[in-house]
């Protein structure tokens, strides 16, 4: 895309809601007060049991840029993938019911696409916001940069929501899958097909979160997701690809988070959940400096 290409770009934002009729005014306000106007809203209600489905007709009403489709509860995965095909845009951008974009997430990231052609997917940082005041960067980059798939492998650096995605890149590489890591699942889908992604350093995203600690039974079955899928792009790559090795450092990595995570549910029957964390702890402790010794004698594979 060109620079004079920009000013007639009309992106895409699709809103997967689930009972969220507290938050939805406020996440679809962050829309309405972007500083770039040129945008469609979908928002899809997924089989929502309070008012959102109410909500979301009703600001739809208000404003003919934004729509509203129903459907049967079938997670974030397929409700961002019913949206996106509603949208006429050929790039969109998704947001969650309970976030907000800063006002100028919309006019940076398309400026950012006249400035940078050539890549499939537009990421900035983001800041999650805790209900008790405390705000924790997300993704943080501190200069522009392109994010490729060896960046990725050992940890996501790209938000599901704040990246601008060109349609045809997604829907060629087949969408959102699954409940859970659907985000991480999609980029190493997209990059591993030779998708480019390019990040900013700007914090244009406001992901808000409960104080209380993710359940375990989720981070596992995260965990667990991002294991299929780091597996499934293993077996997509050539035998010999540099990445290869990434990946198994990766797997390991995250089967080593796995075996602590049900270590500490399983004390935290009976010691507590504040004891369980404790001991574990100081267990990833000693076993860190097992590591090293075992490391500097030679015998133990690097990270």
């Amino acid at each position: 895309m060109k620079n004079s290409d920009v000013k007639g770009f009309l992106v895409g934002i699709v809103l997967a809601a689930h009972n969220s009729q507290t938050t939805l005014p406020r996440a679809v306000d962050s829309v309405l007060n972007q500083t770039y106007q040129n945008w469609q809203l979908v928002i899809v209600d997924d089989g929502s049991r309070d008012s959102t489905g109410v909500i979301a007709e009703k600001l739809a009403s208000e404003d003919e840029r934004i729509r509203m489709i129903k459907m049967s509860n079938g997670g974030p995965a397929n409700a961002r993938n019913a949206g996106v095909a509603e949208l006429d845009a050929s790039w969109f951008i998704c947001i969650d019911a309970d976030d907000e974009f800063e006002p100028q997430l919309l006019a940076t990231l398309i400026a950012t696409v006249g400035e940078n052609p050539g890549y499939g997917l537009y990421s900035s940082n983001g800041m999650r916001i805790y209900d008790d005041g405390r705000e924790i960067p997300v993704f943080q980059r501190d200069l522009p940069c392109e994010i490729t798939l060896s960046c990725i492998i050992p940890e996501n650096q790209i938000m599901a929501a704040a990246t601008l995605i060109n349609r045809t890149d997604f829907l060629e590489a087949s969408g959102f899958r699954g409940r859970h890591g659907e985000d991480y699942d999609t980029w190493l889908r997209m990059l591993g097909a030779g998708v480019r992604a390019y990040g900013i350093p700007d914090t244009l995203y406001r992901y808000h979160q409960d104080s209380a600690t993710r359940l375990s039974r989720d981070k596992l079955k995260c965990i667990n997701a991002n294991i299929a899928s780091l597996k499934s792009l293993s077996r997509n790559l050539p035998e010999a690809a540099d990445d290869s090795v990434s990946i198994r450092c990766a797997i390991r990595r995250l089967s080593k988070a796995r075996l602590f995570i049900r270590l500490s549910t399983l004390l935290g029957v009976f010691f507590g959940e504040s004891k369980a964390e404790s001991i574990v702890e100081n267990l990833k402790a000693l076993a860190r400096i097992i590591k090293r010794g075992v490391r500097k004698h030679g015998q133990y594979p690097p990270d």
